[in-house]
């Protein structure tokens, strides 16, 4: 059964191996719970997919994480967000998140070159996975961390290892990050304070550098990291101090403790966009946010919010762990805080709560949200309501490992009422009639004595009544407990063989014992009707308790304690007195017979129907473990995994057989609405199979099933007014699937909002102001095109055919994001108001979506910017304030840098000499450079001399940018022989240097002869690119500052994988034909046609030139404008 025909699921509490399984996406959060993910709409908090059956089912999910990826295909499809989850077996599972389509399951077996065994649901024993992270062209490769510090880069799509290594055999590695600016830059640390640094290239000569450091952590058995505002910078926190550690350097640069009236840390939980703000977990469960600023200690705390602050805490609520949102906006809309917390009751059951803030200042206030009410962690048991007067059935009662007892509407997939009935797990659940529901546990009193608990509880008003448990024990534990179809009955099964019937009397709701047999059965079940071919036309003996006219084998083993006194009354008045309210008791004993007899609703007594059974034929030492039956079919289920059915004749039968390793037949459910000839099967193994009966000829086929990675506890079918469904418990949850085979169901299964084509559409239906809400009427606007649409569809140059499909489609947006409060109701909320006002533009909407939607904050960050980037470009100011690479900022980061740098007071050696000589070159800052050079003697260093040539050669710099240069002061090789020698020489020495390595040296003699654009390059050469991005902000403008960016641009693209940053470093350059062939070529339809529309026009309004009008962009325009068209039209 595919998880994207999941109408419903209700999660279970996480365990304490899911504490790390958790990513989100848009308005989306994936959580893992035991072996299954559930997608939930963070602001409803309701789920919206779960995600099923790739993980072994008793493995627990360790990590997430979610990427966007093209998955290989045409540029004209719509992007789709793909899940990575990790478990404790070792198996990784990638998914199509809006679709619930699993890709691949890559598991240990894969790169160990195993054969898988002939169980696909067994354990293969495989290294737990620790983490995971994306990498490579288009998120392409996986990266996983395993246990005894093994590293795995798979090829997701190919389900191919590409690259393995165990990193460190003597220490484990526990935890591994990405950096956020370059997505090929990994960190993998352990509690001992060892870090390495991995890059991962697509190449195959050299598919991974490994850079390895030590932290100092003698007084900590703990550490997690995060990288920071600067590719080399990572944030470090052990049990209590927070650590600014410097990657390029190798050294500390800044730490700070945390005072021990605090809990210990727990792991970094976001870092801003800017690197400015930290969000850090404790183990108690609070929250702080610290400052990263220009101090010697690097942080400052703001707050620290205690778990008693976050609001909305039932009592006894125990933390279980704190999540954020990594995706943090400095600005006007995406700047809120985003935490999810989840928690453990005692009482009952969990909640996953969403908080949320303003910004790090005021994280004080932090106030609920919304929350989702989560099951116990373990469901051990559940059972239908009893249809209603209209067929049909509405809620589910499920019992608990914590004794509680949960009622789940099936309507709405949601909890509606929790009891606590038990002190102990819910053993059995059963549903009488109306809002009755039995349960019982079972408690341990001593080796020969039990106390089972029994109660009745009224769901509607809460009362309880204990049938059994109160004083006095049992020889036996329960086992077991069935229910007639009317809910007058109920059967007792116990360990020991002894078996009760007991009924239910109106309207007190008293319980009666009315027998009691001693019976050897290996299967019993009440069942609706018996096919009249097994009936005998002998007339039923009625049974008072002598045992006469019952099969041979029950001789002298039925009693009945209640009715010892009344064995002289008269059979034929017994019988006539129960004639109304018939059950039929179906049985097998332990030689493979079968019988049935009725019990009335009248009397005490039990009629033997004698119906013409056969004896089922099986090995010796099988037994029949699974009954059912209805007017047209009898079921047999045995212990050797055979299921037999006998349809429209006695004489003639079919066999299917289950896999050998999936034991014996453990129940098998009749479709209770008698719509088709199909029934459910359960094996030991919890594995479930519909099977269809054909009747000419008999044939048994096996319709579907469960994927081998879950496991079905027990399954029942239902139907109510979103048609036919299967309810199924797993230990995971519980889950309502569409009944395919069933009536038409109206219900659209996936959420809106997990369409890949839906934020595409909003973005249109924004741009050209259409109305997200209902119109004033109250009624949709169903009845004629509105002039917004119709300006919409000319601009798409929509035939009329795709105008109606287009219209189809977008009044069905409209009747699911107005049906209630959804993922994205504070998105339309901000775009209806302002609609109204007309303050919205297009670059806003992108604005909106990418803040809902985007993967990135660079994303979010690029259109934000845009118009103020555009602005400088058009000026002839690239990188000026408000850019989306600001010349500005990055000489402040590089200056705070430089401060930290001072600060450190250890020893330094001659490389890390240069670098920090380097740092104050970059910055134009050559007067400190030339202080750093000189501040040694001879005596003190072997390169005193040529540092002070060094600082000889920056002394005689007579300029620090072209902005200051004027024509007399400009180098240029005609101004005479001494320059043109001084320009040879400087060349020469400039390349020996780089030749061997000595890169300070070489970018000295470069600025010597005004070479800075080649200086710049030579330090994009060896890797050096943020050094080379200030030295730019310092010294190039103009041209020469637009090749430099344009070099950067293109590395940040295809090198560290990073599109959006690299974007946004190529416009504020003013590469914007560079920026829309990109666009192009990634396919992203949307973002070209807005950029292409706003340059257009801005450039058109101010009177410049530009090349969007060439024959090639208009061809381009005209293929995004199809594509974003079948996107509008297009519901599949």
């Amino acid at each position: 059964m595919q998880a994207k025909e999941t109408l419903w699921s209700v999660p279970s509490t996480p365990v304490a191996d899911n504490a790390s399984a958790f990513d989100c996406f848009g308005p989306f959060c994936v959580l893992g719970v035991a072996s299954t993910l559930y997608v939930v709409e963070r602001q409803s908090m309701k789920v919206a997919n779960c995600l099923s059956g790739g993980h072994p089912p008793q493995a627990t999910i360790t990590f997430v994480s979610c990427t966007q990826s093209k998955l290989g295909g045409d540029n004209s499809q719509a992007r789709k967000v793909v899940v990575a989850s990790g478990d404790t077996h070792g198996t990784l599972v990638t998914w199509i998140l809006h679709e619930g389509q699993m890709l691949n399951v890559l598991n240990p077996h894969n790169r160990a070159g195993h054969r898988q065994e002939t169980s696909p649901r067994d354990s293969q024993g495989g290294s737990s996975v620790r983490s995971i992270c994306w990498s490579g062209t288009d998120s392409r490769l996986l990266v996983a961390l395993y246990e005894k510090s093994e590293v795995v880069i798979w090829d997701y799509l190919k389900g191919q290892p590409v690259w393995q290594s165990c990193l460190n055999p003597k220490q484990e590695l526990t935890h591994m990050v990405r950096c956020h600016l370059d997505y090929t830059c990994l960190c993998v640390t352990n509690d001992q304070g060892l870090v390495y640094v991995m890059f991962v290239n697509e190449s195959e000569e050299e598919k991974v550098q490994l850079v390895e450091y030590q932290i100092s952590a003698s007084d900590s058995k703990f550490m997690r990291c995060q990288f920071g505002m600067m590719e080399n910078l990572l944030h470090i926190v052990l049990e209590h101090t927070l650590i600014a550690f410097d990657i390029d350097y190798g050294i500390p640069i800044g730490s700070a403790v945390l005072p021990r009236k605090y809990s210990a840390f727990q792991d970094i939980l976001a870092v801003n966009f800017q690197g400015q703000h930290i969000l850090c977990s404790h183990r108690d469960g609070s929250v702080s946010a610290w400052e990263c600023n220009e101090s010697k200690s690097v942080y400052t705390l703001l707050h620290l919010v205690p778990t008693v602050s976050f609001d909305g805490f039932y009592p006894r609520n125990k933390m279980v762990q704190v999540f954020a949102d990594k995706k943090i906006h400095d600005s006007e809309f995406g700047d809120k805080i985003q935490l999810l917390v989840t928690t453990a009751n005692e009482e009952a059951g969990g909640y996953l709560h969403l908080f949320s803030a303003r910004d790090f200042g005021s994280l004080e206030e932090i106030r609920l949200e919304s929350m989702l009410r989560l099951l116990p962690q373990q469901c051990t048991a559940f059972a239908l309501q009893p249809p209603g007067e209209n067929g049909d059935s509405n809620q589910v009662a499920l019992g608990s490992n914590i004794g509680t007892l949960e009622v789940v509407d099936l309507l709405s997939g949601q909890i509606a009422r929790s009891f606590r009935v038990h002190g102990s797990a819910l053993l059995g659940v059963k549903w009488l009639r109306g809002n009755l529901v039995l349960s019982f546990a079972v408690e341990n009193v001593s080796e020969n004595a039990f106390k089972n608990h029994l109660v009745v509880l009224d769901t509607a008003s809460g009362k309880k009544r204990v049938v059994r448990g109160g004083a006095g024990n049992d020889p036996s534990a329960l086992r077991g407990v069935r229910t007639s179809k009317s809910g007058n009955h109920f059967l007792l099964i116990f360990k020991n063989g002894i078996t009760e019937i007991w009924r239910l009397e109106r309207p007190s709701l008293a319980c009666s014992r009315i027998r009691v047999m001693n019976l050897p059965f290996t299967c019993i079940e009440f069942v609706q009707d018996i096919p009249p071919f097994f009936l005998s036309r002998e007339r039923a003996t009625t049974l008072d308790g002598s045992t006469a006219g019952l099969n041979t084998s029950l001789g002298g083993l039925m009693s009945s304690a209640e009715n010892r006194n009344a064995r002289s009354r008269s059979g034929s008045q017994a019988e006539t007195n129960s004639n109304q309210g018939k059950e039929i008791l179906l049985f097998a004993l332990p030689d493979r017979s079968l019988g049935a007899v009725e019990v009335s609703g009248q009397t005490k007594k039990l009629r033997d129907i004698k119906p013409n059974f056969p004896v089922i034929d099986a090995s010796p030492g099988e037994f029949v473990s699974a009954l059912a039956c209805n007017e047209q079919n009898l079921i047999v289920g045995t212990s050797s995994g055979e299921v037999k059915v006998w349809s429209q004749s006695k004489d003639q039968f079919g066999v299917y057989k289950l896999a050998n390793w999936e034991g014996s037949v453990r129940k098998i459910i009749s479709d209770p609405c008698l719509i088709s000839s199909d029934f459910l099967v359960l094996s030991a193994k919890n594995m479930f199979h519909r099977i269809n009966v054909d009747h000419m000829p008999l044939k048994i086929v096996r319709v579907e099933g469960n994927t081998p990675g879950t496991e079905v506890l027990d399954i029942i079918w239902s139907k109510n007014c979103l048609g036919r469904q299967y309810v199924t418990c797993t230990r995971d949850g519980v889950f309502i699937y569409s009944d395919q085979a069933g009536l038409a169901s109206k219900i659209t299964i996936k959420n809106i909002l997990l369409d890949p084509k839906m934020p595409d559409r909003l973005a249109m239906y924004m741009q050209k102001s259409l109305p997200l809400t209902k119109s004033g009427g109250g009624a949709l606007l169903d009845q004629q095109y509105s002039s917004e649409f119709r300006s919409m569809a000319e601009g798409l140059e929509l035939t009329d055919v795709e105008m109606q499909q287009a219209h189809e489609s977008y009044r069905k947006c409209l009747a699911e994001l107005t049906g209630g409060q959804n993922g994205i109701s504070a998105l339309i909320d901000h775009y209806s108001s302002s609609l109204a006002s007309a303050s919205l533009g297009s670059l806003d909407c992108m604005k909106l979506l990418s803040s809902n939607f985007g993967r990135t904050s660079e994303e979010f960050d690029f259109w934000a910017k845009l118009a103020d980037t555009l602005n400088n470009v058009m000026e002839g100011n690239y990188g000026g304030v408000g850019c989306l690479w600001d010349a500005a900022k990055q000489k402040a980061k590089a200056a705070k840098s430089i401060y930290w740098h001072e600060s450190y007071t250890g020893p330094l050696n001659a490389t890390k000499r240069e670098r920090r000589v380097l740092e104050y070159f970059v910055l134009g800052d050559r007067e400190s450079a030339i202080a750093f050079l000189l501040a040694a003697s001879p005596d003190d260093s072997s390169s005193f001399y040529k540092d002070a040539l060094r600082a000889l050669g920056l002394a005689s710099f007579r300029l620090t940018s072209p902005a200051e240069m004027t024509g007399a002061e400009s180098f240029s090789p005609s101004q005479g022989s001494a320059n043109s020698l001084q320009e040879k020489a400087s060349k020469v020495l400039s390349a020996h240097c780089a030749g061997k390595g000595d890169i300070l040296s070489s970018i000295v003699m470069l600025g010597l002869i005004g070479r800075n654009l080649d200086a710049v390059i030579q330090l994009q050469d060896v890797g050096m690119w943020e050094h080379a991005a200030t030295m730019t902000a310092s010294y190039l403008e103009g041209d020469q500052r637009q090749e430099a960016l344009e070099r950067w641009a293109l590395h940040v693209i295809q090198a560290q994988k990073n599109l959006w940053r690299g974007l946004g470093i190529l416009l504020s350059c003013g590469l914007y034909v560079e920026t829309l062939e990109i666009l192009n070529k990634e396919g992203l339809s949307l973002s070209f046609l807005t950029l292409f529309d706003y340059i257009e026009r801005l450039y058109t309004e101010r009177g410049r030139e530009h090349m969007l009008g060439s024959e090639r962009f208009r061809t381009m325009k005209k293929r995004h404008l199809i594509v974003m068209a079948k996107r509008l039209c297009n519901d599949n």
